[in-house]
């Protein structure tokens, strides 16, 4: 089945991410420039187990949550003002890109209950002992079994009951460059049909991750043959998102990920309010 092509980017960071650089207005400028009729800016704020800190990243060298405690007085103001310049050309969506809430229900419930956040986009960004997977020595671990630690995890995020659609589920993967790993991910149907399957139970979409498609394993995440996996299970709806953290890089790969999507059946969404679908 072909659907009408409606372009949006539902996964941007802005400089109010811990490690974003660019401003609100510039991500809908961009936005604009690409023909997109939507973009969500879905910062990052990560939960981490109790008595556990995000080592954080340069320059800030910040919690996730210290930062966007720091600035959050900033993002909403601005998404307000950027409406007001664009709304007649652009849907801009008020989101968040919330970290393994599923690790500190009770911190990442309060967070969400403190936020008017039209979007939920759930990520997975740590292994099973809290570690960043950005920070992991790669040559002195199992890529096998970090896969499996990674799906397990992802497993239980969905099961939290706090996701709008859920990102990159195969987030390692963008790690492995230097590593003798099979990024088709084959191995691992059985884990991603559970997944998807507990997905398709709480009717959370599965996001096309392009981050790929303009870096080195040059594919969408997750790879294309899960796409008709989850349509046989069920599934019909998915977000497409950039990860975009500079304005150069918002809509890139969306169109390529949405024929993608309605190649295999799939309806991707156009936006969201009040945490839902908008299809047009």
């Amino acid at each position: 089945m072909r659907y009408h092509m409606i372009l949006s980017d539902l996964h941007t960071h802005t400089k109010l991410s811990i490690d974003g650089s660019e401003t609100v207005d510039a991500m809908c400028r961009a936005a604009l420039a690409q023909g997109l009729s939507a973009i969500a800016i879905t910062d990052h704020w990560d939960a981490f187990p109790p008595g556990m800190k995000d080592p954080g990243y340069a320059p800030h060298f910040m919690d996730s949550r210290d930062f966007w405690l720091l600035h959050e007085a900033e993002l909403f103001p601005a998404i307000e003002e950027a409406r007001e310049r664009y709304g007649d050309r652009l849907r801009i969506v008020y989101g968040v890109e919330l970290g393994q809430p599923q690790l500190f229900p009770e911190e990442a419930r309060a967070f969400l209950a403190a936020h008017d956040f039209d979007f939920v986009l759930t990520s997975q960004h740590l292994n099973g002992e809290g570690k960043d997977y950005y920070l992991l020595n790669y040559d002195e671990l199992d890529p096998v079994a970090l896969m499996h630690e990674c799906f397990a995890q992802e497993l239980e995020l969905v099961k939290s009951g706090m996701a709008d659609a859920v990102g990159h589920i195969d987030q390692p993967v963008r790690l492995m460059k230097n590593l003798d790993f099979d990024l088709s991910l084959e191995a691992y149907r059985d884990e991603i049909a559970a997944l998807f399957e507990e997905m398709i139970r709480w009717n959370i979409p599965l996001e096309c991750n392009t981050h790929g498609l303009r870096n080195w394993y040059g594919r969408i995440s997750p790879p294309e043959w899960t796409l008709p996996l989850y349509r046989d299970l069920g599934g019909h709806l998915v977000t497409l998102g950039s990860d975009a953290h500079k304005a150069e890089d918002v809509g890139a790969g969306i169109r390529e990920a949405a024929m993608i999507a309605q190649a295999n059946g799939l309806q991707p969404i156009s936006y969201f309010v009040r945490h839902e679908p908008v299809i047009l």
